[in-house]
């Protein structure tokens, strides 16, 4: 009976390696750029943009992380499954696009049109 039950532990435990290395690496991210919200953006995305313009506005301090010309930078966007920005890192949790609802309930926020 001890069998089957280490079996199927062990498939859990395969299974949720990669979200827990994902959550990892999102965190390494947020202790790296010292904020618990980053940015991994291009100079010329426009949601990017909004993006900043929005956390400004509402007084979200952020670290914005240019991929275009930091080989680093695109390697960590291409560790969380990102192959286009904006893509956010807060708190441990990934983003990707720029979608006010998810935003908004990640930091807590209330955006209104």
């Amino acid at each position: 009976m001890i069998r089957p039950l280490l079996s199927i532990g062990l498939a859990l435990t395969m299974l949720a390696t990669p979200a827990l290395a994902q959550f990892k690496k999102a965190i390494d991210a947020n202790i790296k750029y010292d904020n618990d919200v980053v940015m991994y953006a291009s100079k010329t995305c426009s949601y990017c943009k909004k993006a900043e313009a929005y956390f400004k506005e509402q007084g979200v301090n952020f670290a914005r992380v240019d991929v275009d010309d930091d080989e680093e930078a695109a390697s960590e966007l291409a560790l969380f499954g990102g192959s286009s920005v904006p893509v956010f890192v807060i708190e441990g949790k990934i983003y990707q696009g720029f979608i006010y609802s998810h935003i908004d309930k990640a930091l807590g926020l209330n955006h209104t049109d």
